[in-house]
């Protein structure tokens, strides 16, 4: 009765363990990322550590080790995050109602047109204005290369901030708060 138990335990952790095997070899096959690359799947995101034969390590922003199963890998969507040279970044700015959509749309693309990290082909996407509830939303995209993305928003954040600030257009977070109250 043990040895069939064993031997039925046994197969299905060797099936489970062929089954990442073969995943691997198709993801080797495949490169649908390679060591380096910034992948998101599921919930995870980071950085493909090491593609073994039986599972893939991924490194997260905050330092930690993530490992993903072959099999799960070839089971889901892959989103390969650093595989093209250039990304689009699209920041939504919200302002209130009574700031003049115009001027704050010309500004915005001043401050991309400014910014060195901005790419200028391909070119920025034009401000689109959307009503919202409480606030006017406007979502401006900007390319910019890829390993220099973060730092594109985080300038342009900034200086649409300090802008707006300079200009009187004010801002709400997306929770509706005014730039006052944060």
């Amino acid at each position: 009765g043990a040895a069939g138990v064993l031997t039925l335990a046994l197969s299905f952790a060797s099936q489970t363990s062929a089954s990442n095997l073969v995943s691997g070899v198709f993801l080797l096959i495949e490169h649908p990322f390679r060591v380096g690359d910034t992948i998101k799947v599921k919930s995870f995101t980071g950085t493909v550590e090491s593609l073994d034969l039986l599972s893939t390590k991924l490194r997260t922003s905050d330092n930690t080790l993530v490992r993903l199963p072959n099999e799960t890998l070839i089971k889901t969507e892959i989103i390969n995050l650093s595989h093209y040279k250039t990304r689009r970044a699209d920041l939504l700015i919200y302002i209130v109602y009574e700031s003049d959509i115009k001027k704050a749309s010309e500004l915005l693309l001043s401050l991309v047109e400014q910014n060195p990290l901005a790419l200028k082909k391909p070119a920025v996407i034009e401000v689109v204005p959307n009503f919202k509830d409480s606030s006017i939303k406007l979502k401006l995209s900007v390319w910019a290369k890829t390993k220099e993305l973060g730092k594109l928003k985080a300038s342009l954040y900034t200086n649409i901030n300090d802008a707006f600030k300079n200009s009187k257009i004010e801002t709400l977070s997306a929770t509706g708060d005014t730039s006052s109250e944060r």
